[in-house]
């Protein structure tokens, strides 16, 4: 069972991969990330073969969407303390979910994030550095205000 100091350490620090590079639109953005081993995401999941879970890909997915989508006029930085400022947003729908491939520690991976204004959702897939799918999804996001 971690201790609450572990607990507070992954919220602060441990969630979010590091972002490599990323290529922006007003729409659609694609960014490489780095799923460090050090995530709090791979911790005990599972013991003999860490993984990141679905629900650490759908969180990253709505953390960079809220980060890049709702602060459009402002550059993101690459440190944690502005990742830490993107705008709070809960989810209110998840659909089209398919997980095909594990992404395990260390791999480098691509997140395309595409907002779809009218419908007011956010389409996110992740794969490989060569294009092959790891996962995708679609989110709808509400204000968590």
């Amino acid at each position: 069972m971690p201790t609450k100091a572990r607990i507070k350490e992954w919220s602060e620090n441990m969630k979010i991969p590091e972002l490599i590079s990323y290529e922006k639109s007003h729409h659609h953005i694609s960014m490489v990330l780095k799923m460090n081993a050090s995530l709090c995401w791979f911790e005990g999941h599972f013991p003999n073969y860490a993984i990141l879970p679905a629900i650490a890909q759908i969180y990253m997915a709505k953390y960079f969407s809220a980060l890049f989508f709702a602060q459009y006029d402002q550059e993101p930085s690459k440190t944690l303390e502005q990742l830490k400022s993107a705008p709070k947003l809960n989810i209110a729908s998840l659909n089209r979910m398919k997980f095909v491939k594990p992404i395990e520690p260390d791999n480098e991976v691509i997140l395309d994030l595409t907002f779809n204004e009218q419908k007011q959702t956010i389409k996110f897939s992740y794969s490989d550095l060569n294009g092959n799918a790891f996962s995708q999804g679609q989110l709808k996001l509400i204000s968590a205000q």
